[in-house]
């Protein structure tokens, strides 16, 4: 049911604190109904699929858009064309971030998904290198960038959006739904990447490696619907008055602190899921030889983990406070690398599976609590742009490169360690800036920093 100010009754219920509580499903309940849900969850489930999808089959892609002549320089390019796409994620977050602030959050997220879905059918469509020479990558790159642009409006807009229609004092276990929807994308991409595994090699080149992208086509359709439908957050509804012309450049004036504080939060967050949800599986393949069924089943077993701890970790951060989890998270991430990828490299499955779950405690811990602590350093008239900023910032000058450093480190330095220092510094850079520069955000009321 709709309010007279275009604002649905079930989640004005949801930021009046009724409902039946309980972790994920108290959140899914409390949402307002099952379209609501999928409506904020099932678009960035595909659209975090699409993009992980590219990362996860680069060893096939380099042989298919780039010359076969250097099997490494493939690689380097397809993970640089990964990283480009990084890039293009602030373009995306300044884009959407003015409108999403200046019109509301569901009409910029249903545009979102409709750029998603033009690059997704660009990558399927992709002619090979073979077939029409140095066209095939610069088509490939035109729809990473279009990819970039997406998901860098999305996530802004989607933790923003969580955050704003959650109850008192359950902002962090809303705003984790968010990174549980990208690790069902997750799960989704290293799945399908898997039964791309059991083609040959011949299958595989002509038309394997489109499956994954093509797949996704009918699913977003279905997103778009579900999104147009959706309704608008209650506290955007109510607060129009508060809105300002340009919230993209007055966040930059008078939020810049903030926004560089959300990038130190977020270092462990970018490098620990990109390197590793992306990048683990082709570094166990080609440094460590294990077959690629078991690596993508090491990423398939850390994408159900980073689903089923996530909202238990934003919760305990509603409980216990947002720097406790952080710190702890930060600290676990920086001490757990060396150890859990020996345990991955002995190729015994008992204790690979015990590293998968000492890596996912601690990443989870400091990606948990994440969205409500961007959310809660912003008010409401440039939250939206903040966030996006701050975030695709991060995203594309430290998550995006991972894949890319790993890949150096191995190939052409020869050190694939450093690799694993990189993800245990990124812990080490996420607890040094809670500890020194971060206070404490989960008790107070978000709607007090639209004044600000």
């Amino acid at each position: 049911m709709t309010t007279s100010d275009g604002t649905d009754r079930a989640v004005i219920q949801v930021q009046d604190g009724t409902g039946q509580g309980g972790e994920l499903g108290g959140v899914v309940r409390q949402l307002g109904g099952r379209r609501a849900v999928l409506s904020a969850i099932l678009p960035c489930a595909i659209e975090f699929y699409d993009f992980y999808i590219f990362g996860l089959l680069a060893p096939i892609l380099a042989k298919t858009f780039f010359p076969e002549h250097d099997n490494v320089a493939g690689l380097l390019y397809v993970f640089t064309l990964f990283a480009v796409a990084f890039a293009a994620r602030p373009i995306g977050a300044i884009m959407f971030g003015h409108i999403g602030d200046r019109h509301g959050r569901r009409n910029t997220l249903v545009i979102s998904v409709v750029v998603m879905l033009v690059a997704t059918v660009l990558i399927g469509l992709a002619p090979t290198y073979a077939s029409v020479g140095i066209l095939a990558p610069i088509w490939l790159t035109v729809a990473r960038l279009l990819q970039g642009i997406a998901t860098g409006g999305e996530i802004g807009g989607l933790l923003t959006y969580l955050t704003e229609v959650a109850p008192p004092g359950k902002r962090g276990a809303y705003g984790s739904v968010l990174n549980v929807a990208s690790g069902l994308g997750t799960l989704l991409g290293v799945g399908t990447a898997k039964l791309i595994s059991l083609f040959d090699a011949d299958q595989v080149a002509q038309f394997g490696f489109r499956i994954p992208f093509l797949l996704s086509i009918p699913l977003a359709l279905t997103v778009f619907l579900l999104r147009w439908g959706a309704p608008e957050s209650p506290e955007f509804a109510r607060r129009r008055d508060t809105l300002v012309k340009q919230p993209v450049v007055l966040a930059f004036q008078q939020h810049w602190r903030q926004m560089l504080l959300v990038i130190g939060v977020v270092f462990a967050q970018v490098i620990g899921g990109y390197g590793l949800l992306i990048y683990l599986p082709t570094y166990l393949q080609k440094y460590s030889g294990i077959p690629a069924s078991t690596t993508y089943s090491f990423g398939i077993l850390l994408s159900v983990l980073w689903i089923v701890l996530m909202v238990p970790m934003g919760a305990l951060s509603d409980r216990v406070g947002r720097r406790p989890v952080l710190i702890a998270g930060g600290g676990g991430l920086a001490l757990v690398m060396f150890p859990a990828f020996a345990m991955l490299e002995s190729g015994r499955t008992i204790l690979g599976i015990l590293a998968c779950v000492l890596i996912m405690l601690a990443l989870t811990a400091v990606v948990g609590p994440t969205s409500a602590v961007f959310a809660e350093q912003f008010p409401l008239h440039v939250r939206y742009s903040a966030c996006g900023v701050g975030f695709a910032l991060a995203s594309s000058l430290f998550g995006g490169t991972a894949p890319l450093l790993g890949t150096y480190f191995s190939s052409s330095l020869g050190r694939p360690w450093l690799f694993i220092l990189y993800v245990a510094f990124g812990g080490l850079v996420t607890l040094t800036v809670v500890t020194l520069a971060v206070r404490e955000t989960a008790f107070g009321d978000l709607e007090s920093r639209t004044t600000a």
